[in-house]
Protein backbone atom coordinates (compact mmCIF):
# COMPACT_ATOMS: atom_id res chain seq x y z
CA UNK A 1 0.00 0.00 0.00
CA UNK A 2 3.01 2.31 0.63
CA UNK A 3 4.60 1.79 -2.63
CA UNK A 4 1.42 2.70 -4.31
CA UNK A 5 0.58 5.21 -2.75
CA UNK A 6 4.01 6.89 -3.32
CA UNK A 7 3.77 5.72 -7.21
CA UNK A 8 0.23 8.01 -7.13
CA UNK A 9 2.18 10.66 -5.65
CA UNK A 10 4.83 10.41 -8.40
CA UNK A 11 2.08 10.48 -10.97
CA UNK A 12 -0.58 12.95 -9.32
CA UNK A 13 1.42 15.22 -6.32
CA UNK A 14 -0.89 15.95 -4.14
CA UNK A 15 -1.52 19.79 -4.23
CA UNK A 16 -1.97 22.74 -1.71
CA UNK A 17 -5.11 23.93 -0.66
CA UNK A 18 -3.87 26.81 -0.24
CA UNK A 19 -2.29 27.79 -3.33
CA UNK A 20 -3.19 24.41 -5.32
CA UNK A 21 0.37 24.66 -6.76
CA UNK A 22 2.02 20.70 -6.30
CA UNK A 23 4.16 19.23 -4.12
CA UNK A 24 2.03 19.50 -0.53
CA UNK A 25 3.00 16.62 1.10
CA UNK A 26 -0.60 14.84 2.64
CA UNK A 27 -2.22 18.42 0.93
CA UNK A 28 -4.24 18.58 4.80
CA UNK A 29 -2.40 21.73 4.96
CA UNK A 30 -0.73 24.86 3.98
CA UNK A 31 2.57 24.03 2.24
CA UNK A 32 5.72 25.70 2.92
CA UNK A 33 5.12 29.07 1.24
CA UNK A 34 1.32 29.75 2.23
CA UNK A 35 2.25 28.95 6.06
CA UNK A 36 4.30 32.60 5.23
CA UNK A 37 1.75 33.78 2.74
CA UNK A 38 0.76 37.32 3.01
CA UNK A 39 -2.76 36.51 3.04
CA UNK A 40 -3.23 35.33 6.58
CA UNK A 41 -4.83 37.67 8.81
CA UNK A 42 -3.54 38.78 12.21
CA UNK A 43 -4.38 41.02 15.39
CA UNK A 44 -7.08 43.52 14.35
CA UNK A 45 -7.64 42.87 11.36
CA UNK A 46 -8.83 39.27 11.81
CA UNK A 47 -11.78 40.66 13.88
CA UNK A 48 -14.76 42.02 12.56
CA UNK A 49 -17.11 43.45 15.02
CA UNK A 50 -21.06 43.43 14.20
CA UNK A 51 -24.14 44.00 14.75
CA UNK A 52 -26.05 40.78 15.18
CA UNK A 53 -22.95 38.68 16.43
CA UNK A 54 -20.76 39.91 18.52
CA UNK A 55 -17.78 39.79 16.59
CA UNK A 56 -16.48 37.52 13.90
CA UNK A 57 -12.70 36.27 13.34
CA UNK A 58 -11.31 35.72 10.14
CA UNK A 59 -8.43 33.64 8.93
CA UNK A 60 -7.65 34.95 5.73
CA UNK A 61 -8.22 37.56 3.53
CA UNK A 62 -9.95 36.25 0.03
CA UNK A 63 -7.00 37.08 -2.23
CA UNK A 64 -5.07 35.23 -4.93
CA UNK A 65 -4.16 32.53 -4.63
CA UNK A 66 -6.28 31.22 -1.96
CA UNK A 67 -9.56 32.74 -3.30
CA UNK A 68 -9.16 30.29 -6.32
CA UNK A 69 -8.86 27.46 -3.98
CA UNK A 70 -12.01 28.27 -1.91
CA UNK A 71 -13.88 28.78 -4.91
CA UNK A 72 -12.66 25.47 -6.19
CA UNK A 73 -14.03 23.91 -3.19
CA UNK A 74 -17.52 25.62 -3.16
CA UNK A 75 -17.87 24.95 -6.61
CA UNK A 76 -15.64 22.48 -8.39
CA UNK A 77 -17.44 19.45 -6.29
CA UNK A 78 -14.42 19.59 -3.84
CA UNK A 79 -15.67 19.01 -0.58
CA UNK A 80 -12.08 17.33 0.54
CA UNK A 81 -10.64 20.54 1.36
CA UNK A 82 -12.63 21.30 3.99
CA UNK A 83 -9.98 19.30 6.47
CA UNK A 84 -7.31 21.81 5.91
CA UNK A 85 -9.72 24.89 5.98
CA UNK A 86 -11.68 23.21 8.69
CA UNK A 87 -8.28 23.10 10.50
CA UNK A 88 -6.73 26.21 9.60
CA UNK A 89 -10.22 28.05 11.25
CA UNK A 90 -10.08 26.52 14.44
CA UNK A 91 -6.77 27.66 15.08
CA UNK A 92 -8.46 31.45 14.38
CA UNK A 93 -11.51 31.00 16.62
CA UNK A 94 -8.72 29.25 19.72
CA UNK A 95 -7.04 32.70 18.73
CA UNK A 96 -9.90 34.91 18.80
CA UNK A 97 -12.77 33.74 20.16
CA UNK A 98 -11.93 31.43 23.17
CA UNK A 99 -14.19 30.73 25.82
CA UNK A 100 -17.18 32.59 23.84
CA UNK A 101 -19.58 29.84 22.97
CA UNK A 102 -20.53 26.30 24.07
CA UNK A 103 -21.86 24.94 20.45
CA UNK A 104 -21.31 25.42 16.69
CA UNK A 105 -23.61 26.10 13.96
CA UNK A 106 -23.50 26.99 9.99
CA UNK A 107 -25.33 29.06 7.44
CA UNK A 108 -26.75 26.73 5.63
CA UNK A 109 -27.31 26.87 1.51
CA UNK A 110 -30.59 26.54 0.50
CA UNK A 111 -32.50 23.05 0.15
CA UNK A 112 -31.77 23.45 -3.82
CA UNK A 113 -28.04 24.42 -3.69
CA UNK A 114 -27.59 21.31 -1.42
CA UNK A 115 -28.92 18.79 -3.93
CA UNK A 116 -27.19 20.46 -6.67
CA UNK A 117 -23.62 20.89 -5.16
CA UNK A 118 -24.04 17.71 -2.98
CA UNK A 119 -22.79 19.65 0.27
CA UNK A 120 -22.88 22.28 2.21
CA UNK A 121 -19.41 23.76 2.62
CA UNK A 122 -20.27 25.75 5.52
CA UNK A 123 -21.95 22.85 7.24
CA UNK A 124 -18.10 20.38 6.62
CA UNK A 125 -15.87 24.03 7.90
CA UNK A 126 -18.34 23.96 11.13
CA UNK A 127 -17.90 19.76 11.54
CA UNK A 128 -14.07 20.10 10.43
CA UNK A 129 -13.35 22.87 13.30
CA UNK A 130 -15.49 20.96 16.00
CA UNK A 131 -13.68 18.08 15.61
CA UNK A 132 -10.47 20.12 16.22
CA UNK A 133 -11.94 22.65 19.04
CA UNK A 134 -14.35 19.53 20.73
CA UNK A 135 -17.54 21.12 20.68
CA UNK A 136 -20.45 19.97 19.62
CA UNK A 137 -21.94 20.77 16.33
CA UNK A 138 -25.71 21.74 15.97
CA UNK A 139 -28.19 21.89 12.77
CA UNK A 140 -30.31 24.92 14.31
CA UNK A 141 -30.74 26.82 10.97
CA UNK A 142 -32.47 25.85 7.91
CA UNK A 143 -32.60 28.35 4.44
CA UNK A 144 -36.15 28.65 3.62
CA UNK A 145 -36.34 31.77 1.55
CA UNK A 146 -35.33 31.91 -2.03
CA UNK A 147 -32.99 34.86 -2.65
CA UNK A 148 -30.56 35.95 -5.43
CA UNK A 149 -26.84 34.70 -4.54
CA UNK A 150 -25.28 37.52 -2.50
CA UNK A 151 -22.42 37.20 -5.12
CA UNK A 152 -24.41 38.64 -8.06
CA UNK A 153 -25.10 42.04 -6.05
CA UNK A 154 -22.63 44.91 -5.82
CA UNK A 155 -23.93 47.06 -3.20
CA UNK A 156 -24.16 46.41 0.70
CA UNK A 157 -27.71 47.47 1.18
CA UNK A 158 -28.89 45.01 -1.58
CA UNK A 159 -26.83 42.36 -0.40
CA UNK A 160 -29.26 43.28 3.29
CA UNK A 161 -32.43 43.53 1.82
CA UNK A 162 -31.44 40.38 0.10
CA UNK A 163 -31.22 37.72 2.90
CA UNK A 164 -34.21 39.54 5.07
CA UNK A 165 -35.96 36.61 6.44
CA UNK A 166 -34.96 33.97 4.52
CA UNK A 167 -33.48 32.11 7.77
CA UNK A 168 -35.46 30.13 10.45
CA UNK A 169 -34.78 28.21 13.41
CA UNK A 170 -36.88 24.89 13.59
CA UNK A 171 -36.30 23.98 17.08
CA UNK A 172 -36.10 27.04 19.32
CA UNK A 173 -35.75 25.18 22.15
CA UNK A 174 -31.97 23.90 21.17
CA UNK A 175 -30.96 27.41 20.73
CA UNK A 176 -32.33 28.58 23.54
CA UNK A 177 -29.99 30.72 25.88
CA UNK A 178 -27.00 28.90 24.29
CA UNK A 179 -23.71 30.55 23.50
CA UNK A 180 -22.82 30.02 19.98
CA UNK A 181 -20.59 30.01 17.40
CA UNK A 182 -21.60 30.68 13.78
CA UNK A 183 -19.74 29.81 11.03
CA UNK A 184 -19.67 30.59 6.95
CA UNK A 185 -16.96 30.61 4.28
CA UNK A 186 -16.61 34.30 3.29
CA UNK A 187 -17.49 37.28 5.03
CA UNK A 188 -18.39 40.09 2.74
CA UNK A 189 -20.52 43.26 3.80
CA UNK A 190 -21.90 40.44 6.78
CA UNK A 191 -25.19 40.85 5.20
CA UNK A 192 -25.64 37.24 5.65
CA UNK A 193 -24.16 36.85 9.01
CA UNK A 194 -25.76 39.21 10.41
CA UNK A 195 -29.18 38.13 9.16
CA UNK A 196 -28.32 34.36 10.81
CA UNK A 197 -27.14 35.86 14.04
CA UNK A 198 -30.40 37.85 14.19
CA UNK A 199 -32.58 34.62 13.29
CA UNK A 200 -30.84 32.80 16.18
CA UNK A 201 -30.95 35.73 18.75
CA UNK A 202 -34.56 36.12 17.87
CA UNK A 203 -34.74 31.82 18.72
CA UNK A 204 -33.36 33.14 22.24
CA UNK A 205 -29.90 32.16 21.75
CA UNK A 206 -28.06 33.91 24.20
CA UNK A 207 -24.81 35.65 22.32
CA UNK A 208 -23.92 35.00 18.79
CA UNK A 209 -19.95 34.95 17.91
CA UNK A 210 -18.64 34.11 14.35
CA UNK A 211 -16.21 33.02 12.28
CA UNK A 212 -15.29 33.09 8.60
CA UNK A 213 -12.76 31.53 6.03
CA UNK A 214 -12.27 34.35 4.26
CA UNK A 215 -12.81 38.06 4.67
CA UNK A 216 -13.32 39.90 1.87
CA UNK A 217 -13.58 43.64 2.05
CA UNK A 218 -13.34 46.61 -0.49
CA UNK A 219 -15.39 48.91 -2.64
CA UNK A 220 -15.76 46.88 -5.41
CA UNK A 221 -13.28 44.19 -6.15
CA UNK A 222 -15.39 41.35 -4.07
CA UNK A 223 -18.00 41.47 -6.53
CA UNK A 224 -16.09 41.87 -9.12
CA UNK A 225 -13.41 39.13 -8.55
CA UNK A 226 -16.32 37.03 -7.69
CA UNK A 227 -17.66 37.35 -11.27
CA UNK A 228 -14.66 37.38 -13.26
CA UNK A 229 -12.11 34.79 -11.31
CA UNK A 230 -9.39 35.13 -14.31
CA UNK A 231 -9.29 38.87 -13.18
CA UNK A 232 -9.61 38.25 -9.91
CA UNK A 233 -6.47 36.14 -9.69
CA UNK A 234 -4.53 39.04 -10.26
CA UNK A 235 -5.46 41.51 -7.48
CA UNK A 236 -5.63 41.99 -4.03
CA UNK A 237 -9.09 43.37 -2.63
CA UNK A 238 -7.56 45.51 -0.38
CA UNK A 239 -4.58 47.34 -1.46
CA UNK A 240 -4.75 46.92 -5.50
CA UNK A 241 -6.90 50.17 -5.89
CA UNK A 242 -4.58 51.76 -4.01
CA UNK A 243 -1.28 50.48 -6.06
CA UNK A 244 -3.42 51.02 -9.41
CA UNK A 245 -3.39 54.85 -7.96
CA UNK A 246 0.01 55.25 -7.23
CA UNK A 247 1.51 53.76 -10.97
CA UNK A 248 -1.18 55.43 -12.60
CA UNK A 249 -1.89 59.20 -11.09
CA UNK A 250 1.07 59.33 -8.30
CA UNK A 251 1.60 58.81 -4.85
CA UNK A 252 -0.55 61.97 -3.62
CA UNK A 253 -3.80 60.11 -5.86
CA UNK A 254 -3.15 56.72 -3.62
CA UNK A 255 -2.75 58.13 -0.70
CA UNK A 256 -6.22 59.91 -1.02
CA UNK A 257 -8.10 56.62 -2.09
CA UNK A 258 -6.09 54.77 0.34
CA UNK A 259 -7.61 56.92 2.98
CA UNK A 260 -11.01 57.30 1.65
CA UNK A 261 -11.77 53.76 0.25
CA UNK A 262 -12.19 51.97 3.56
CA UNK A 263 -14.71 55.11 5.44
CA UNK A 264 -16.66 55.09 1.79
CA UNK A 265 -17.22 51.71 2.08
CA UNK A 266 -18.60 51.93 5.94
CA UNK A 267 -20.98 54.84 4.71
CA UNK A 268 -22.34 52.97 1.88
CA UNK A 269 -22.40 49.34 2.86
CA UNK A 270 -21.98 49.56 6.70
CA UNK A 271 -18.95 47.11 6.87
CA UNK A 272 -16.44 47.12 7.85
CA UNK A 273 -17.65 49.20 10.82
CA UNK A 274 -16.60 52.66 10.93
CA UNK A 275 -13.97 52.32 14.25
CA UNK A 276 -12.05 49.28 12.06
CA UNK A 277 -12.44 51.96 8.89
CA UNK A 278 -10.48 54.51 9.89
CA UNK A 279 -8.27 51.88 11.56
CA UNK A 280 -7.85 50.65 7.76
CA UNK A 281 -8.04 53.98 6.25
CA UNK A 282 -4.66 54.87 7.97
CA UNK A 283 -3.30 51.70 6.93
CA UNK A 284 -3.74 52.05 3.18
CA UNK A 285 -2.92 55.54 3.34
CA UNK A 286 0.57 55.09 4.51
CA UNK A 287 0.40 52.32 1.87
CA UNK A 288 -0.24 54.58 -0.64
CA UNK A 289 2.22 57.58 0.41
CA UNK A 290 5.37 54.28 0.37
Amino acid sequence: MGLLNALLDLLYPPRCPFCGKPGAKGAEGPCPHCQTAPFWLEGRQAVVPGKDFVRCACAAWYQAPFREEVLRFKFSNQPHRAKAYGAVLAQTIRTYLPGTFDCITWVPVSPDTLKKRGYDQAQLLAQEAANVLGKPVLPLLEKTGKNRPQSSLAHGRERFANVAGVYTVPQPAAAAGQRILLIDDILTTGATLNEAARTLRQAGAGQVVAAALCLALCLVLPFLTGQIPQIGSALCPMHIPVLLCGFVCGWPYALVVGAVAPILRSLLFTMPPMLVAIAMAFELATYGLV
